[in-house]
């Protein structure tokens, strides 16, 4: 399949960023005689950039989307990119950023970034159509990536199927692993001895807000910013309107417990319950508490919290197993007082819980350090 074949398709790959960067690339190819993709494979110490970092790059050196960190280094990448698509052949790149201090030195973080250049490949096309079909149906894969010895450059797709079949060339328990964990990393080949990169390919993260006053429009907004997929809800019209919330925001309007009850709520599942009142707040926590999901957030006062907790295991509603599992108060203490730093309090609870795998204790634990 050629290059210029690809469609112009949503693709998420860790992150919203990787998202436009993908898109990008499929608008622009067939207007560029030729794209590079950087690519952060390797990070160690104060990086401007973690392991999985994209930049999409022109023949003249030009950014097109995406970063690796930007400043003299991300510069030095770039001029780098624009000289390999001049030979067609992929580069592994190391950039150390550990210069004494002066006022004209280099990079002076002291960590080590390795980038790996490669000129857009037509050969890899399937891989990102495969992806593309399974981010579509909400299944998981991993994009591999060969960044050294044979078929460098070349990226392939292996399914969640594909992973459990016996193939002597890969670690299948350590490529499980990675796409269990949602993060991007290196593995030698078992067969060749090559390096790999190895990205886990999945849908963005559901949220659920229940609750389309001013704090959950403001959670709405950064939620979709932080790449999550949104759907608010609320029983009230005037508030449940599309036109209060980003583009691509689901907006439901009907009874809440009904609602919530129905709602796909699944590991990657987020819910925030921040609605305009405790009766609301408690139908939709009674519809989802006993739920599998990522978490479960509520807000209100510590008053508040304590009694519908009594109200729930006195009435045989939830365990107490159950209720210590709610965040709840949601959020996390900043000193929140504005709307907005409400919402990020609660978002900043929600990326603690979504990429260190932590409860609520463990959360606060971290806050407390």
């Amino acid at each position: 399949m050629a290059l210029g074949q690809w469609q112009d398709v949503s693709l998420f790959v860790g992150s919203r960023a990787a998202v436009e960067i993908y898109r990008k690339l499929l608008q622009l190819v067939d207007q560029q005689d030729a794209l590079a993709l950087l690519l952060v494979v390797g990070a160690t110490g104060s990086t401007p950039q973690r392991v999985g970092a994209k930049a999409l790059v022109d023949r003249r050196g030009s950014l097109l989307a995406g970063t690796i960190g930007g400043g003299l280094m991300e510069s030095k990448a770039l001029a780098r990119a624009a000289q390999l698509l001049q030979h067609g052949r992929p580069e592994l790149l190391e950039f150390s950023m550990d210069e004494p201090y002066s006022r004209d030195a280099g990079p002076i973080c002291g960590g080590v970034m390795r980038v790996f250049a490669s000129p857009c490949r037509a050969d890899s096309g399937h891989a990102y159509e495969s992806a593309t079909a399974a981010v579509e149906a909400r299944q998981k894969g991993l994009l591999v990536t060969t960044i050294s010895g044979q078929e460098t450059g070349c990226t392939r797709w292996l399914s969640v199927d594909e992973l459990g079949k016996s193939d002597g060339r890969f670690d299948r328990e350590r490529l499980g692993t990675i796409l269990k964990q949602g993060r991007p990393d290196i593995v030698v080949a078992s067969m060749g001895g090559y390096e790999l990169f190895v990205e886990p390919v999945a849908a963005p993260p559901r949220m659920l807000i229940v609750g389309a006053g001013h704090v959950g429009q403001a959670i709405a907004q950064q939620a979709s910013w932080l790449g999550f997929d949104v759907t608010v809800l609320d029983d009230r019209t005037d508030f449940a309107q599309t036109e209060r919330f980003p583009a691509g925001t689901n907006v439901l309007c009907g009874k809440i417990g009904e609602q919530v009850e129905r709602f796909p709520k699944e590991e990657d599942t987020y819910i925030v319950l921040v609605s305009k009142g405790h009766k609301p707040d408690a139908e939709a926590l009674e519809a989802c508490i006993h739920s599998k999901r990522a978490y479960l957030g509520m807000i209100g006062s510590r008053r508040k919290v304590t009694l519908l907790r009594k109200h729930f295991l006195e009435s045989g509603l939830a365990t107490k197993e159950e209720f210590g599992r709610v965040f709840a108060p949601i959020g996390l203490d900043i000193g929140a007082v504005t709307v907005e730093e409400i919402a990020t309090s609660i978002m900043a609870q929600i990326v603690t819980v979504r990429r260190k795998g932590c409860d609520n204790k463990g959360v606060n634990d971290m806050v407390l350090r």
